[in-house]
């Protein structure tokens, strides 16, 4: 299992152009110890339906973050994408958020 530093996450998500404020707020998610995201989701009360799928996978490439995709839906719709983050995220105050386990 590999490791990152939340500030190196954000220092290389800031880097990065044209990233939607969606993905961001995603992989903001992802620095402050969230190890499932789902980057499909429906906005309340809108028929809205945001997919960062795609963008998010990209940048999670680039980030070096392990992970992987499945699918919670029962009958694999998009909103079911689930995506679980395999690396262990290093706080500033050296504490570690282990990601998900096999």
């Amino acid at each position: 299992m590999n490791s990152v530093n939340s500030k190196v996450i954000i220092k290389k998500l800031n880097r990065l152009n044209n990233v939607s404020k969606h993905a961001e707020k995603l992989i903001v998610d992802i620095s402050k110890g969230a190890t499932e995201i789902r980057p499909v989701y429906k906005v309340p009360d809108k028929l809205t339906i945001i997919n960062v799928f795609e963008e998010i996978i990209k940048i999670l490439i680039k980030l070096n973050i392990n992970f992987v995709v499945s699918n919670t839906a029962k009958r694999g719709g998009q909103i079911g994408i689930l995506i679980t983050i395999k690396t262990f995220v290093i706080y500033g105050n050296n504490r570690t958020k282990k990601g998900a386990t096999d």
